[in-house]
């Protein structure tokens, strides 16, 4: 005889991929990280949809308040430059012959007139009104003629080309000083062929106070083909044929607006780099949570396979005593399970009391499986997995979304499936739980059917076996519904029958043989639950017997064309 050691290890290294450990390890691995990533992953592509977006929505708040701020800058000045040019001194002012015949307006009131608005508004750095046909000058300082007037580029710029309004940039001397300024000019034109002039200069340094904005945003004005202002101040003036060359910047977000006065544009420039950066790093953290959580997945499979695999460890290690002659076969065997097998069969040819060694062998396959499945993943993990996937789907889709309520219904169905609670329940528990379901199923299949519930209302109190409706149901939509039609129905009644209740289950599929019905009723009636397509019939139906005895249980009943019909039977009890 000769001992063997039996362990995962040497398992996998005996039957490699086809190792039972290596199997279960692969599996879970798969059922906790990949619906995960798959989630992730679509979270992350679809994060460059949304930074797209982000992007153009912050642009045209940033876009929007800028423009307001310039328009209205810009409106103040044209308003005041109207107003000022019907003032009745100053039309009676641009009438004049010459600035000895002054008899008809006072220029007393002109002048208060052109120091109140100079002090009326932060960014006007002077005030005039010129009469070309006099050649006189007014400011805030007095009246002059024009070549005795200190501030003569102003009047030399402006153009009597039969626009009303001109809006143009001077770095113009006045006396021994310069200045930079935007001046606005509105002409006033009269029947007599006279016309006035209202000049208002706007310092670029009184403009660049009050468009002060983040350092990342640059902000251009352009009129009349000229560079009016530059808030970074190195272009002020230049000339401007065609105003998209401020679009061409690839490290920019830039756009034109085109404002209501003057005709004047704006071009706005937002450095790109601080917002790619901020949404870059949201992107990393995003891949360094995906991969920690496939290494703590890895090794939580790892964990519960190594659980799943103790039962097999102990029976094998309970057959390590082999005759030598079948030991070089046993270990060809393809994996742990045939190896058993042949075990059991070597040892059945051994000794004498086959019944009792068979026992032994079931009994300690039964205890393998009742550990395999005592080592299910655990619920809260799942659960609260599936509370976090709902949080981001409510982030990114909103309170109220398909896939949010689909998480909710599916943690609902799992915390009441795996509950440690009564196996009774009430009718009503049974058809809220069973809806739940029916919500996803419809959901999965795009409601490619419908659902009817009829009679119920008078029975709810009764007592039923706990998650009994949800395999049939599930049968009926699997092999009633989804194989054979679109817009199907599945109906769930309740008859009472003296002290029976009996509740139905019919699919409007294409239904069964009457063949296939006997065979099917005769399988769920064996007291060994078979692997097969009627797990969940025999399933429910020994629960049932358990529950109220070998009277009550499942009977299916179908024909061709007509669909499949499944009554559970159970004593009527409130």
């Amino acid at each position: 005889m000769k001992s063997v050691k039996y362990s995962w290890k040497q398992c996998i290294k005996n039957y490699r991929f086809h190792s039972i450990f290596f199997k279960n390890l692969v599996l879970i691995f798969l059922l906790i990280i990949l619906p995960f990533i798959c989630v992730l992953g679509i979270s992350y592509y679809s994060y460059g949809y949304i930074q797209k977006s982000e992007e153009k929505v912050y642009t045209e708040q940033i876009i929007t308040r800028i423009t307001m701020d310039v328009e209205s800058v810009f409106r103040e000045i044209q308003n005041k430059a109207i107003m000022l040019s019907f003032d009745s001194d100053v039309e009676l002012f641009y009438r004049a012959e010459s600035i000895e015949k002054d008899y008809f307006y006072d220029v007393h009131s002109i002048l208060k007139f052109l120091a109140l608005y100079n002090l009326s508004t932060d960014v006007i750095d002077g005030v005039y009104v010129y009469a070309p046909y006099s050649d006189v000058v007014i400011s805030e300082k007095g009246r002059y003629e024009y070549k005795n007037f200190i501030d003569k580029e102003c009047i030399d710029n402006w153009e009597d080309n039969g626009e009303m309004f001109q809006v143009k940039y001077l770095d113009r001397k006045v006396g021994e000083e310069r200045k930079e300024s935007v001046v606005f000019y509105y002409t006033t034109s009269y029947s007599s062929g006279r016309k006035g002039v209202a000049i208002i200069n706007m310092s670029i340094e009184k403009l660049k106070k009050i468009f002060s904005y983040n350092e990342d945003v640059s902000l251009f004005i352009i009129g009349n083909g000229q560079l009016l202002y530059d808030s970074t101040m190195d272009n002020n003036g230049m000339k401007i044929e065609n105003s998209s060359m401020f679009l061409e910047n690839e490290d920019v977000i830039a756009k034109l607006n085109k404002l209501n006065v003057c005709d004047l544009e704006i071009a706005v420039q937002m450095n790109r780099l601080p917002l790619e950066k901020m949404l870059m790093n949201i992107r990393i953290y995003i891949i360094t949570f995906i991969v920690i959580m496939v290494v703590i997945s890895t090794l939580f499979a790892l964990y519960i396979s190594r659980k799943i695999f103790d039962p097999f460890r102990e029976i094998m290690k309970a057959l390590e005593t082999i005759p030598e002659e079948r030991e070089s076969k046993l270990l060809q065997n393809k994996d742990e399970v045939s190896y058993i097998m042949n075990s059991i069969y070597a040892t059945l040819s051994r000794k004498k009391n086959v019944e009792e060694e068979l026992l032994e062998r079931i009994k300690l396959l039964k205890k393998a499986q009742s550990v395999a499945l005592q080592a299910q993943i655990n619920p809260h993990f799942i659960n609260n997995t599936l509370e976090t996937i709902n949080w981001m789907a409510i982030g990114e889709l909103g309170e109220e979304n398909v896939v949010s309520e689909m998480i909710i219904n599916l943690s609902q169905l799992m915390r009441i499936s795996l509950e440690d609670s009564d196996t009774f329940i009430t009718l009503q528990d049974e058809i809220i739980y069973v809806k739940k379901y029916l919500y996803i199923q419809q959901k999965r299949l795009r409601n490619s059917f419908s659902v009817e519930f009829e009679g119920l209302e008078q029975h709810i109190n009764c007592k039923v076996i706990k998650m009994m409706l949800q395999p049939i149901v599930e049968n009926a939509i699997e092999y009633g519904i989804k194989p054979y039609s679109k817009n199907g129905t599945v109906r769930i009644s309740a008859i009472r029958n003296d002290d029976i209740l009996s509740i139905i289950v019919q699919d409007s599929g294409l239904g069964i043989s009457n063949e296939k019905v006997t065979e099917i009723n005769s399988s769920i009636r064996k007291s060994v639950i078979k692997e097969s397509s009627h797990i969940g019939l025999s399933n429910v139906h020994q629960r049932i017997n358990l529950a109220f005895g070998d009277s009550y249980g499942i009977i299916v009943e179908s024909k061709i064309g007509h669909g499949t019909k499944v009554i559970l039977n159970l004593p009527y009890q409130v």
